[in-house]
């Protein structure tokens, strides 16, 4: 079940982060062409530009989580793996996902009264659409992001 759960957060965020790609790389070109061809420039390509980045930023590190690619100081786990201290490195694996799990959820947390504040203030981004929507990725990325490491957990914790 756990793997299951892991396999769609990574199909659904890696089809996310191509078409963010995707659409940055075709935004990036336009507004190039547009520049440089006719002399015509749209600040919204940049400003949604900037925001597509933010989505991106935010699917990679979901990406590199669910992979267990993401960075890591392993200098303890391996000395213990190299004198065979199984139980302990099981036990050390285990409290760093619980603690990067709780981490993560404060940032969801506080990222969601970040949102709330942001619907409040009734900010725009560029005019065009308001500013909470490019930005709840926020508190859905630190919420994937804790439950990937959540599930982590459920591995019984002996898996990076």
């Amino acid at each position: 079940m756990v793997k299951k759960i892991r396999a769609i957060i990574e199909r659904i965020s890696t089809y996310l982060a191509v078409t963010f790609l995707l659409g940055l790389v075709l935004l990036s070109f336009t507004q190039v062409v547009l520049r440089n061809v006719f002399s015509i420039a749209f600040n919204i390509i940049e400003v949604i530009i900037r925001n597509a980045v933010l989505w991106i930023t935010f699917l990679g590190a979901l990406l590199a989580s669910v992979r267990g690619k993401h960075i890591s100081i392993d200098v303890l786990p391996i000395v213990l793996e190299r004198r065979k201290h199984q139980k302990t490195l099981k036990a050390l694996n285990f409290l760093v996902n619980l603690i990067v799990t709780l981490i993560g959820l404060i940032f969801t947390y506080l990222s969601i009264k970040f949102i709330i504040m942001e619907i409040e203030s009734g900010a725009y981004i560029g005019g065009l659409f308001p500013a909470w929507i490019a930005e709840i990725i926020i508190p859905i990325g630190f919420l994937l992001l804790s439950l990937t490491f959540f599930l982590k957990l459920l591995d019984r914790g002996d898996t990076k």
